[in-house]
């Protein structure tokens, strides 16, 4: 006869080794979309096949774990079973006779089948969870609720949070009735199985010795149903009297062997033989150890199993913002990693605070409540990636002396500048709520770099402001200008290679007689020109930009509308185009020019004069043109070009 508590704990250890296989399953599929990318430009059906070509490798890793699960269910089976037949013996006052040993290797293989069931459930699983994150992602960017980033980030930590959940029960329709996730399944089949057939040992072992009464088990906080029929004994083969006394039947008394009754689903009673005169082990209304009622012991206990469900989702969450972070250590993804990181912290809290409070109601001195590390464990996070911020909010950051003083120094308001911030936040995937998880010094990094472009706006709109670049000698044709943009282009040189933004500008400067070539790409952290939508962003180095969204169902129908819009403009138009490339969130700006009727795709960062096969490689949705020749600089063109070196 097992007790109450064995069965509790029996299944748990494996229940372990299986949250390790998920926490690595987790991290296989969150890598995949990681490494990517791409993944938020996929349609659903090619998301689920990406899915699919990783389903071996989810089943490598059960192999891999298969002699770790395969030593623990031996190891618990026998561990618990051998306690049963003691105890079975020793109420029966036989020594040295053992029956366990017969018994493992049937356990055994029987778990082992139940196991297989799980295990592919758990690969099916795995795929589900990853492709619902996917459909989420795709979702979010196609409707422009996130970034391409920040939604991808985001299903990074949605896949961890809700981990593997596998399909239990389904209807006589195939309609999914029951599903848990895989921990909780693990623990309740190797729970069960040890249960029943550590009963079944002892129902041997009655008839064997012709016992006749069996004693069930007891526990302060059993369910309603059960807490009628604990703690009491009752005739083994039905109805019996006993020395005079009358005793009923076990099964029709507990419903032994149904689902709801006697070693049914999550049921923690058993029995033992009894043997008339002897001590009884239990009770039918056992009191706590505390003196708390057990309804009130049960509340408290199911709380804290909520708890742990709670901490072990926050661990998963943030190993996803972890690795979202190692990935792209963005502002936006820290910012997401902080959040994980509080929650987790808030969650433990919270745990401590329950155990505390509830062992203080203790009447007896006894603790309620023991914390249980082995039911937080949900695969270790990963050591050493940590954020930390300043947790000073926008506007307490705003009412700041020094802040306030510097504003009314550059003749700018609060207001504006908060709303300038908000811009630069939302151009990073972030809201103005995430500016708290910044540095004291990123925070006043980002101030100090709007002031100086609020300063440089208001000294472009000035007759007297801004000195001009030095014009070019002599006449210059529209390829010598191509030429001369970016002369120190090399395809792996990223300051180089990746300036597309200042070239594009430069270029317009020098088709005006500017003789400028253009800057490399900023390399400090601070460069906020590659961003569209960012008020210090490329569109910004000319007055009133008018973004023109070109959208089509193909890259061949969009460069179409890129055409008719230039013939719109006319002769002498040129504009800037920006594309972003399928399979990524990485975009390219180029020139547009309109000449004798025709357009003409030049792209100035790699001298290319026929570019035009770049709509073949771009998204169908995010393709913009903006017209620049008709349009003033502002002074932000001086962060794309200079004047060339004499």
């Amino acid at each position: 006869m097992l007790t109450p508590e064995q069965i509790e704990e029996a299944g748990e250890l494996v229940a372990r080794v299986y949250r390790g296989i998920e926490a690595e399953m987790l991290d296989h599929l969150a890598d995949v979309m990681l490494q990517g990318r791409g993944v938020t430009s996929m349609t659903v059906t090619s998301a689920a096949l990406l899915g699919q070509t990783h389903a071996g490798e989810l089943r490598a890793i059960m192999e891999r774990a298969a002699p770790t699960v395969d030593a623990e269910v031996r190891a618990t089976v026998e561990r618990f079973l051998a306690a049963s037949d003691a105890d079975d013996m020793e109420r029966l006052g036989i020594e040295g006779a053992q029956s366990w040993p017969r018994q493992v290797e049937a356990t055994v293989a029987g778990l082992a089948e139940i196991l297989e069931r799980d295990n592919v459930a758990m690969e099916s699983g795995a795929l589900e969870a990853y492709l619902k994150a996917c459909t989420d992602a795709i979702t979010k960017v196609n409707t422009g609720a996130a970034t391409a980033e920040r939604a991808l980030h985001q299903a990074v930590r949605q896949l961890e949070r809700d981990g593997i959940t596998v399909v239990q029960y389904r209807d006589a329709a195939g309609n999914e009735t029951v599903a848990n996730r895989v921990d909780v399944a693990v623990r309740r089949h190797v729970r069960t199985q040890i249960a029943q057939d550590g009963a079944r040992m002892t129902a041997a072992a009655m008839d064997r010795y012709g016992v006749q009464l069996v004693e069930v088990s007891s526990h302060p906080n059993a369910r309603p149903s059960h807490a009628t029929w604990q703690g009491r004994v009752y005739g083994w083969r039905g109805g019996v009297t006993v020395d005079g006394r009358y005793y009923e039947g076990l099964e029709a008394a507990t419903g032994y062997g149904s689902v709801d009754g006697l070693l049914g689903a999550n049921c923690r009673h058993s029995f033992g033989p009894y043997l008339p005169g002897t001590p009884r082990a239990y009770e039918p209304n056992p009191g706590h150890a505390s003196g708390l009622p057990g309804e009130e012991v049960y509340r408290l206990e199911q709380r804290q199993r909520a708890g742990e469900r709670a901490i072990r989702e926050a661990k998963r969450e943030l190993r996803g913002a972890q690795k979202a972070y190692q990935s792209s250590p963005t502002l936006s993804a820290r910012t997401d990693l902080l959040a994980a990181q509080e929650r987790l912290k808030s969650r433990q809290e919270a745990m401590r605070r329950l155990v505390s409070e509830s062992n203080a109601l203790s009447k007896t001195g006894e603790p309620v409540l023991h914390r249980h590390p082995a039911r937080e464990w949900a695969g270790d996070v990963i050591k050493g990636v940590r954020a930390s911020g300043s947790g000073r909010g926008l506007d307490d950051f705003l009412k700041m002396g020094s802040t306030a003083s510097s504003l009314r120094r550059a003749g700018a308001s609060a207001s504006t500048m908060r709303s300038a911030i908000v811009s630069e936040l939302r151009a990073q995937g972030c809201t103005a709520k995430d500016f708290r998880s910044f540095t004291a010094s990123e925070q006043q990094a980002i101030f100090n770099r709007l002031l100086g472009s609020l300063g440089r706006k208001k000294a472009a709109a000035s007759p007297s402001g801004g000195k001009a670049f030095r014009r070019i000698k002599g006449s210059h044709t529209a390829e010598q200008d191509l030429a001369a943009t970016n002369p120190n282009y090399s395809p792996s040189d990223p300051l180089w290679s990746l300036n597309c933004q200042r070239c594009v500008s430069a270029y317009e400067a020098r088709r005006r007689g500017y003789d400028v070539t253009a800057k490399p790409r900023d390399t400090s952290g601070a460069d906020t020109l590659p961003y569209m939508r960012h008020p210090q962003g490329w569109p910004q180095v000319y007055e009133n930009p008018d973004l023109v969204p070109c959208f089509s169902n193909s890259g061949a129908n969009t460069k179409g509308k890129v055409e008719a819009q230039m013939a719109a403009w006319g002769d002498g138009a040129r504009a800037i185009v920006r594309v972003q490339w399928r399979g990524g969130n990485s975009g390219h700006v180029f020139i547009a020019e309109q000449v004798n009727g025709a357009t003409r795709f030049v792209d100035p960062q790699c001298n290319s004069t026929d570019c035009s096969d770049y709509f073949k490689s771009a998204k169908k949705n995010q393709t913009y043109v903006m017209r620049v020749d008709d349009r003033k600089f502002t002074d932000l063109v001086r962060d794309c070009c200079e004047e060339v070196r004499r």
